[in-house]
């Protein structure tokens, strides 16, 4: 026996006798007690011998846990779904957990076969899935253990679509031909299932349901809008049937249709003008209330007054809902009123047409017009306003105008204008001379009255143009300008105010042109400027202007030599030779030539200095080269001058050379020649001289001790080893030219 596995007994064991085969121990009659599940401490006894058993003084006995409660969400359920439910024990578990045995009583109550409570949980949870049912009904699920039971009833409520409509009828009544009427029903879900729409079929040609496209589920509560139309193609009393089918319980549910289909009648007459002056046409439109079936509807058309003609009729096309129509109008005398009258498919409708007198009239705006004093050369203009003032439209047929230097201008002839119409005239005067002008506008038209305006103006001079003879000026000076006048000036004399946007430029501030004259002189005073300037000189008079601008530079003085060096080349020893230097004012001011030096053996001409170029002049400078020796000769001009860019200096070069003769020879033939001599002397003279200074050893010499312009007489001798020399050879002249 485990010592701490016991059998609790509430009461104490008194005695204990010993047992024969069969016998139980004798126990107090009123004793309880409590066993656990396996009992390990179950007291047996054997046949033949006698058990001895001590007091048990405290043994305790396990209480078995039961369960207490089952739950769940919903008590009631409609359709399918699920619902949470919760056992509940006595107490909590054991270690080891209890399982709680479920069930169902209806199959559309599903639950698990058991749910385990953990240890030392007093519930348990567990779901229930529930199917929908056609008809009501309630189901127990119960949960079990150890013995002991708990329920819980659930209502199953039936689930079954259902539709419902508005309106089971529908009744358009008339509808003109060509037309269309609508008119809407609800479906709506009033069942507690979902309610599934199939299919709307419509029977009759002249109806249709639009507006709810199949199949459509509608939840519970939910609606859709079912649009119906009636279109008659024909006069005719129509019917028809909208068969709507869907899971319903009712089945298929239907609407019946009904509608008349009526000829097109005249809603309107009307005409573009309720007022009609004089004689005029006038646009008119007839209506129907739907467009024309085929073959159109006929409108008959009469007028009440003799000044407004109608055709007899006219004809609505078929599809059209309206024609057009002219109603010509007479001019009338007297104020009178026309009613014109349209019948059609036994409707009328009718409009008034009030016919005015026709009275044409002209009004302008100005009969006088004054231009006042208008420079000479220039053109103003004027604007007078011609309006059609009377009842009946004017007819402007020609406008004429009196006095050479007025225009009229803007209008073409013939011109028509309705009442209250008005057009602008543009009155113009040129100023050719200094004179008073009148002229007369003649307006012919067809208004009751005649219509002139007369016309004025003055011609007076005016500034033509101003010009001066030096567009460009540097440095200080004074420029001759000109004003000139569009005619003469009268017998007072014509003033012209001058000014100048430069104060390096003064100009007098007025200049009055004699009388009689056209034009008049002035002198623009010119200061000198640092820097480039813009002067613009202007005269005015009688609101004209004229400019004229002048460029303003400042004074440079500029000294420019055409050549930087002078190369001379070759020249002959003794011979003369020159070249020039070109030297120019290049500035726009006075320079002035201080000095002039050189060296190298050159020498100038042409130019003394001190010297002053004004601007654009030029001096010749001549430079020259006189060797007086052979070889190389550089050398340097320098120009002093006052000019910006300084000194001028020309590099100078050039070589001194004198002629040579250049003489060769035959080598003798005798072996012991050792060197040779040369002989010279002037052609006609006599005495050769020896020209080399030691016997030569080659058979060639060149003598370059000659002058030009003379001739020379050579002949060579030969030497040998002691001395002597041999007889001339023959001789040979050679001319020396002058350079």
């Amino acid at each position: 026996m485990e010592s701490k596995r016991e059998i609790a007994i509430s009461s104490h064991i008194e005695g204990v006798s010993s047992l024969g085969t069969g016998n139980s121990l004798p126990r107090q009659a009123s004793h309880q007690e409590s066993l656990s599940q396996n009992q390990p401490e179950a007291l047996l006894a054997s046949a033949d011998a006698a058990l001895s058993v001590k007091p048990v003084t405290s043994m305790k006995l396990r209480r078995q846990v039961l369960v207490q409660s089952l739950r769940c969400a919903n008590q009631s359920m409609t359709g399918a779904g699920t619902t949470a439910c919760m056992v509940t024990l006595s107490s909590g578990a054991p270690r080891e957990g209890v399982t709680v045995a479920l069930s169902s009583n209806q199959a559309a109550v599903s639950v698990p076969g058991s749910v385990t409570v953990a240890a030392g949980a007093p519930t348990a949870n567990f779901s229930v899935a529930v199917a929908a049912v056609t008809a009501a009904q309630t189901v127990s699920i119960a949960a079990s253990a150890n013995g002991s039971t708990a329920s819980f009833g659930m209502q199953l409520n039936a689930y079954s679509p259902a539709l419902s409509i508005s309106s089971t009828t529908a009744s358009f009544g008339s509808v003109s031909v060509g037309q269309t009427a609508t008119s809407s029903v609800i479906l709506t879900s009033s069942g507690n299932a979902p309610l599934i729409l199939s299919s709307s079929l419509v029977n009759g040609s002249m109806f249709k349901a639009i507006g709810l496209t199949t199949p459509l589920t509608l939840n519970p509560g939910q609606t859709a809008a079912l649009t119906l139309q009636f279109s008659p193609d024909h006069v005719s009393s129509f019917t028809g049937v909208v068969t709507i089918s869907s899971n319903s319980t009712q089945g298929v549910a239907t609407i019946h249709t009904s509608g008349d289909g009526v000829a097109p009648i005249l809603s309107g007459l009307t005409c573009n003008a309720a007022s009609v002056t004089g004689s005029a046409t006038d646009g008119c439109l007839a209506s129907l209330n739907a467009p024309a079936p085929t073959g159109g509807v006929a409108v008959a058309l009469a007028s009440n007054n003799a000044a407004v003609s109608l055709p007899p009729s006219v004809t609505v096309p078929a599809g059209a809902s309206s024609v057009s129509f002219t109603a010509a109008v007479a001019a009338v005398s007297i104020v009178q009123t026309a009613s014109i009258t349209g019948t059609a498919n036994g409707s009328a409708k009718s409009f008034s047409i009030q016919l005015n007198a026709a009275t044409p009239t002209l009004t302008i705006s100005s009969t006088n017009v004054a231009f006042g004093a208008v420079n000479v050369g220039q053109t103003a203009t004027k604007t007078v306003t011609l309006t059609s003032s009377g009842n009946a439209p004017l007819i402007i047929s020609s406008i004429s105008v009196i006095g050479s230097l007025f225009k009229a201008t803007g209008l073409n002839t013939p011109l028509t204008l309705n009442p209250g119409q008005s057009a602008a005239l543009s009155l113009q005067f040129y100023s050719d001379q200094t004179s008073s002008f009148t002229g007369v506008v003649t307006i012919t038209s067809n208004s009751t009255q005649a219509s002139t305006i007369n016309l004025s103006a003055d011609g007076v001079p005016s500034v033509s143009g101003l010009t001066c003879n030096t567009q460009s000026y540097t440095g200080a000076g004074a420029d001759s300008c000109l004003v000139s006048l569009y005619g003469a000036a009268s017998y007072t004399g014509f003033t012209v105010s001058l000014s100048s946007t430069n104060s390096s430029v003064a100009v007098p501030p007025n200049l009055t042109i004699p009388p009689g004259s056209m034009s008049a002189p002035f002198l623009a005073d010119v200061k000198s400027v640092s820097t480039s300037q813009i002067a613009t000189l202007t005269a005015t008079a009688g609101g004209i202007t004229r400019s004229f601008t002048v460029q303003l530079g400042p004074a440079s003085a500029l000294l420019t030599a055409n050549a930087s060096s002078i190369p001379f080349g070759s020249v002959l020893i003794n011979s003369p030779a020159e070249q020039s230097i070109t030297l120019t004012a290049s500035g726009n001011s006075a320079v002035t030539i201080s000095s002039i030096a050189i060296t190298g053996g050159f020498t100038f001409s042409g130019l003394t200095a001190p010297l002053t170029l004004n601007p654009g002049q030029t001096v010749v400078l001549n430079v020259q080269f006189t060797p007086t020796t052979a070889g190389n000769f550089s050398g340097l001009i320098t120009i002093g001058n006052n000019a910006s860019g300084g000194n001028i200096s020309v590099g100078l070069s050039g070589t001194g050379y004198n002629h040579k003769v250049q003489l060769s020879w035959n080598a003798a033939s005798s072996g012991s020649v050792v060197g040779y001599n040369v002989y010279r002397v002037l052609n006609g003279s006599t005495g050769y001289q020896r020209v080399n200074a030691s016997a030569l050893l080659s058979t060639t010499y060149t003598d370059g001790n000659v002058q030009g312009g003379s001739s020379y007489v050579y002949y060579v001798t030969s030497l040998d080893g002691s001395g002597l020399e041999s007889v001339p050879s023959n001789t040979t002249t050679v001319g020396i030219p002058t350079s």
